[in-house]
């Protein structure tokens, strides 16, 4: 049996029909979360991890702190993320890839929620591993992938895009597109198991088709950045700097992954 890969467009269509058991989930929210976090563990953050709300944020954060009263106040969990593109009062950082610098961030648990991204990862409970996946590192979540599922006889893979405020989102199929290519690329035997998968593929080959054939100027990639709902909201909110750093594909060489007995809390492999 071949390794299947599904693709999910909404958190809520996850898993996807003909997905009974799901070996790995990829979750993706390009803009911004699974791209932040990338770059927070990238630049030596120690471990993000996904909070519902923002009150269980801070209550998942003030009992990491009392578990490590020894710790000194300087290494405490950091509150981090964004309500409708804009940080959370009494938050440390924001949901933006620049505010996550090694001075800023280097050895420090991060304790995110965000407004599309974290329930997507909820969405991912019933996977054995959950990997979060972006276009700064598609190449390296295939790999991931194929680690993953080269070992099995048969697998099955989901990749759920979190949309933006309920909606289906261009960037993140852009993203499940560009991982699945990726991943063709090590094993030619990937099937596609749903019409979300297909479309997603043929968004992303045709974007960089254009792109590898455009030479200098504005890229597809780019116009689709900043013409997808998501997009606009950030330009909206001043933050069009973050649409540049998201569409750097394979930019960071990490995967952030969960396992089932730490779920909700990502770190490298």
């Amino acid at each position: 049996m071949p390794h299947v890969v599904c693709v999910s467009l909404l958190p809520q269509l996850f898993p996807a029909a003909g997905l009974s058991i799901v070996d790995a989930a990829v979750v993706i929210d390009t803009l911004r979360f699974t791209t932040t976090a990338c770059q927070a563990l990238a630049v030596g953050g120690n471990s993000v991890t996904v909070a519902s709300d923002v009150e269980s944020a801070k209550r998942l954060a003030a009992s990491l702190a009392d578990r490590r009263a020894h710790v000194e106040a300087n290494n405490r969990p950091m509150l981090c993320g964004e309500r409708h593109c804009r940080p959370i009062a009494g938050f440390d950082l924001g949901n933006s890839p620049y505010e996550y610098t090694p001075q800023t961030v280097s050895g420090r648990d991060l304790i995110f929620t965000t407004t599309n991204g974290t329930r997507a990862v909820s969405a991912a409970r019933q996977a054995l591993c959950v990997l979060l996946g972006s276009l700064v590192n598609r190449t390296a979540v295939a790999s991931a992938l194929h680690t993953t599922c080269q070992s099995k006889r048969d697998s099955s893979v989901g990749i759920i895009c979190s949309g933006t405020d309920g909606e289906v989102a261009a960037e993140d199929m852009l993203a499940a597109g560009a991982i699945i290519d990726a991943w063709q690329h090590l094993d030619a035997s990937i099937v596609l198991g749903n019409d979300a998968a297909w479309l997603s593929l043929a968004l992303w080959q045709q974007c960089h088709a254009a792109d590898s054939q455009a030479g200098h100027g504005a890229t597809r990639i780019s116009r689709l950045f900043r013409e997808c709902l998501g997009g606009k909201n950030l330009m909206e909110n001043g933050y069009e700097r973050d649409l540049d750093f998201s569409e750097q594909t394979d930019a960071l060489n990490i995967v952030p992954m969960s396992q089932a007995a730490t779920f909700e809390r990502f770190a490298l492999t």
